[in-house]
């Protein structure tokens, strides 16, 4: 009886520990989305409307790069800039 009570506890705190880090990656993806749509709106406020291109690009982007555009953003001058400011990252 002992060894099923062991394998019952097991299985709960491994879907605790699963059922928690689910939650922190969807955490994670939230504020990438809300950075993504911020940053884009700033841009197209900059710029007009993005190329599908641009707006592709920069939902590609990582967490790091995100950041780094978005630090940078008043020292992009035109559209094609995003994405050679983003080769030295």
């Amino acid at each position: 009886m002992k060894v099923k009570k062991d394998m019952c506890k097991a299985f709960k705190d491994y879907r605790k520990q699963k059922k928690r880090l689910g939650k922190e990656e969807g955490i994670s993806i939230g504020k990438s989305q809300g950075i993504i749509k911020t940053l884009i709106r700033q841009l197209q406020l900059k710029f007009g409307n993005l190329s599908s291109n641009t707006l592709d690009t920069i939902q590609s982007y990582n967490q790091e790069q995100l950041d780094y555009l978005t630090i940078h953003t008043f020292d992009i001058q035109e559209e094609k800039d995003i994405t050679r400011y983003l080769q030295f990252v």
